[in-house]
């Protein structure tokens, strides 16, 4: 009720607990609710989400050392699993007065403050590389890619995961356009080394058959189904 009021400051930092010292945005209040569950959170979080004049790139100082804007804290509840967060994420982004490259501190040994594609990219470099495409990080990196956010500032192998995930991006759209389940075809692209979109040009000829038993291999974990693959995409183009 109160958030339905238009003379309610929904960016009004407030005292939370007297052994902070420092003071809180609504906003963070909420999120934080979210991730430990407690009722209403969520649901709070997107009203002031979705509220005009929202200051969502507000920057607060933790306790703990750690300094934060909503997205950085909504990238760090992807990583640790919390749900709503991935979704919060997809909010921010969506708004169009988001700064997506404020920095972020995410841990109190950190020497340097974080981007948040740093952030995003750094969590998700601790995936498995065969399950890149499908990790909920993965969609952070790719939106914060599409939104603009800068590479700058990333290391090379930072540099390598985005482009891997952009990439996954371009495939799945081509696995759609095929009707094909991403779900399902994604493991075979990925264990075929398809590394440039030119590489798909290895599919053509190929009858959909063919990728549907590659799939049906990989499901079932045969050992050789990957180099069988990989030999029978690599033969020589009369062989095709």
């Amino acid at each position: 009720r109160l958030l339905a009021r238009s003379e309610v400051d929904v960016n009004l930092p407030v005292f939370t607990d007297s052994q902070e010292g420092g003071k809180t945005p609504p906003l963070v209040m909420t999120m934080g609710a979210a991730f430990k569950g407690a009722m209403g959170g969520a649901e709070l979080t997107r009203a002031i989400l979705t509220r005009p004049g929202t200051n969502v790139n507000v920057s607060f100082d933790m306790p703990d050392g750690l300094h934060m804007t909503p997205l950085t804290m909504a990238i760090g509840g992807v990583a640790s699993g919390k749900g709503d967060a991935l979704e919060f994420v997809r909010t921010l982004l969506a708004r169009e007065d988001i700064d997506v490259n404020a920095e972020g501190k995410m841990a109190a040994s950190d020497k340097h403050q974080g981007a948040p594609l740093t952030l995003a990219t750094r969590f998700l470099s601790k995936t498995r590389p065969g399950y890149l495409w499908a990790a909920p990080m993965a969609e952070v990196v790719g939106l914060l890619s599409s939104k603009g956010a800068t590479t700058d500032h990333l290391p090379t192998i930072y540099k390598g995961i985005v482009d891997h995930v952009l990439l996954n991006m371009k495939l799945a759209e081509w696995l759609k356009k095929k009707s094909l389940k991403v779900e399902t075809y994604m493991p075979v692209l990925t264990a075929l080394g398809i590394e440039h979109m030119e590489d798909l040009e290895l599919l053509r000829g190929k009858s959909e058959d063919f990728l549907f038993s590659a799939a049906a291999d990989i499901a079932h974990h045969k050992p050789v189904a990957r180099i069988k693959l990989w030999n029978a995409l690599n033969a020589p183009k009369e062989e095709l």
